[in-house]
């Protein structure tokens, strides 16, 4: 859907979200205000982030995807790999020295392997550093910190961007609300698949006044 505005006969202008087909006369669907859906999406996402059951299921969604990021160490041992190698390399070359054979281009891939053996050992420490050790209460902790009031423009912002993936528009006045953690590679949930794990059926004439 995309957003849309309208101006009444006293020149009040209203937003409206509309299917993007609509235009092209293979959707008949109505336009759905925006500040209804908005509303109607905020508060369900709101009920979700108050319901301490759906907190749990979280926790537990972070946990599980903690643990598996935790458990692939192959980029971790690549990055050891290559410093094992860089290491091995510069050893040569200072006993190589310490043996008289020094040359100006020994002393510049001294120096071009030290530069590499720094942002090696930097990255490695990077990545340990990603790879914190959360219990479930530390994931509660903090999910509960995101509690707060959906009247506030800011916090309304914060609400959409990290819990709604995707939400559907029907024509009876309800609308399908799926959540990110549902999606494990980020990407839009499919319609189809929104109707099967949908937390919500929001019912917008609530919001309509």
């Amino acid at each position: 859907m995309i957003g849309e505005s309208a101006t009444s006969h006293s020149h009040k202008k209203y937003y409206y979200y509309t299917c993007i087909n609509k235009h092209g006369h293979t959707c008949d669907m109505h336009r759905v205000r925006k500040d209804v859906i908005e509303d109607a999406v905020i508060n369900a996402l709101s009920d979700q982030i108050n319901d301490d059951v759906f907190l749990s299921r979280l926790a537990d969604a972070v946990i599980t995807d903690l643990q598996k990021k935790n458990a692939d160490h192959s980029e971790l041992d690549a990055l050891e790999d290559q410093l094992k190698e860089t290491n091995r390399k510069i050893n040569n070359i200072e006993k190589a020295i310490e043996d008289g054979l020094y040359s100006q281009n020994l002393k510049i891939r001294l120096e071009d392997l030290s530069s590499q053996q720094g942002q090696l050992q930097k990255s490695i420490s990077l990545l340990k550093l990603n790879r914190p050790m959360l219990t479930r209460d530390d994931i509660i902790y903090a999910l509960l910190q995101l509690r707060g009031d959906p009247a506030d423009q800011q916090y309304r912002e914060k609400l959409v961007r990290l819990f709604l993936n995707s939400v559907y528009v029907f024509d009876d006045d309800t609308a399908a609300l799926a959540i990110n953690f549902q999606s494990s590679d980020g990407k839009p949930i499919t319609f189809k698949a929104a109707l099967k794990v949908k937390d919500k059926t929001l019912h917008l004439k609530e919001y309509k006044h």
